[in-house]
């Protein structure tokens, strides 16, 4: 019998199945450290062999025939996240602490993610103003425990020095190597950010301003209508939400059907994207094939699933999906384009300014983001409320908008622009999303991904 103990170093699909094991173990002591509890998933000598730099290094020395190599790597990719969440695992439970501190019940009775909901969703002006005041009041400890987070990030890394590394933010969000960039990237972030510009400027007129120009409402309420989608009303379905996705989608799911999704809670047209999108991230999940191993089908980062709910989220705001999936025509059908091609326009302006503070390096907590992000929206949010809007992710999601952008692209290219009902669509998505395992997908043009999203969301802010 195997010595549990160690690794057969010879035997990949072993691993792999070790792996899926830990992987859930792992996932469910993060829940428990996120609810305060000390769980730890390295405490025995059979966990902890999946999680030491001896074994990656190991591993990686290994050769393997050329049909096994995309499993090898997903193992490594999987063993060193486990080697970061074992040296990081004490940092972490103190983290977490930090940030249950800055999230506890403050004045007034509401804590700072509470508020944040509040501020962007609540039922009235007044409720939100005072939200506002509350996430002004209680950013500081938020922010200190993603300044403390970024520093793990760091020092694990240093401490899982030699370890190859997995793409441009994915480096940074789990410590491996140095930080890649795409090329043309800066122009990328500057065009994008010309480019969503306009959005900003008429949701304010839509939302804040009166028939004569003057403001009536405070700019940060207006933004984050803007955001919502709240003019874009047309058309969506009431309830049984789970029917019209399923007949929505009805090509996809001749093939795979996705686990259950969390239906949010709607607040405007962006709750039917960000539905539409979570459909999309569970049905990549799962397109990937019956049997396919563990570490091939699923990813530390989850790219793949991230990716697909950016082009599933572009889908919702074409003109064929507007007209096919909810029945519009006439002119309701332009006015509703463009509030919703609007909303995703700020929310591509949020993630470039969140993309430009970081690469600049501005701590969360710092005088000189909030300055930055300030100046990036154009006054149309205020700097406290900038600053909590793009507070400092896990460096990824930038990346992925360039894939999704890209991707929703070549979807709209290969099978025309109502893909989803295409019969050819389950076919192309197994072979194009379900091949991007981790953070190096196929092709992504950085200098012309503006004018990609451009071309989805058509050029009213381009």
């Amino acid at each position: 019998m195997a010595d549990p103990h160690e690794l057969a170093f010879d035997d990949l699909f072993a691993i792999d199945r070790r792996v899926r094991v830990l992987a859930g173990e792992v996932a469910a002591a993060e829940r428990a450290i996120a609810r305060g509890e000390d769980e730890h998933p390295f405490d025995k000598p059979s966990r902890n062999v999946l999680s030491t730099l001896a074994s990656w290094r190991e591993l990686a020395a290994r050769p393997v025939v050329a049909l096994d190599e995309p499993l090898k790597a997903g193992v490594l990719r999987w063993v060193h996240a486990f080697l970061l969440a074992r040296v990081s695992h004490a940092r972490r439970l103190d983290l977490a602490e930090r940030r249950r501190e800055g999230d506890e019940t403050g004045v007034g009775g509401v804590g700072y993610a509470r508020a944040l909901r509040g501020l962007v969703l609540g039922s009235n002006d007044g409720e939100r103003v005072a939200a506002q005041r509350e996430v002004v009041a209680r950013r500081a400890a938020v922010f200190a425990a993603i300044d403390g987070r970024d520093e793990l990030v760091a020092e694990a890394g240093r401490r899982s020095v030699g370890l190859v590394g997995t793409g441009a933010r994915a480096s940074r969000a789990h410590g491996q190597g140095e930080e890649r960039r795409f090329e043309g990237e800066d122009a990328c972030v500057e065009a994008l950010r010309s480019a969503s510009e306009g959005a900003l400027a008429e949701a304010s007129k839509r939302f804040r301003l009166d028939r004569d120009g003057v403001s009536v409402r405070p700019r940060n309420l207006a933004f984050f209508d803007g955001l919502l989608g709240r003019d874009a009303r047309e058309g969506w379905p009431a309830r049984h939400l789970e029917a019209w996705l399923a007949d929505t989608f009805r090509e996809l799911l001749r093939v795979r059907r996705p686990a259950s999704i969390t239906l949010p809670a709607v607040a405007g047209a962006s709750s039917f994207v960000r539905l539409v999108g979570a459909f999309g991230g569970a049905w990549a999940e799962a397109s990937v094939p019956a049997g396919t191993p563990f570490a091939l089908a699923h990813e530390p980062l989850s790219f793949r699933p991230r990716v697909a709910r950016v082009l599933f989220a572009l889908t919702v705001a074409g003109e064929p999906f507007q007209r096919r999936a909810l029945g519009l025509s006439g002119d309701e059908l332009p006015a509703q384009l463009r509030a919703l091609r609007r909303s995703l326009w700020q929310a591509v302006h949020v993630e470039v300014v969140r993309a430009e503070a970081d690469r600049r390096g501005l701590r969360a907590g710092s005088r000189e983001r909030e300055e930055l992000v300030e100046a990036l929206f154009l006054g149309h949010l205020e700097a406290p409320v900038a600053a909590a809007l793009t507070a400092p992710g896990d460096g990824f999601a930038f990346e992925v908008l360039l894939h999704g952008v890209n991707l929703a692209t070549a979807a709209r290219d290969a099978l025309d622009e109502d893909w989803f009902r295409n019969p050819r669509a389950p076919e192309w998505f197994e072979e194009h999303v379900g091949s991007q395992f981790g953070p190096h997908p196929r092709l992504v043009d950085a200098p012309g991904t503006a004018r990609l999203l451009a071309r989805l969301l058509g050029d009213h802010y381009a």
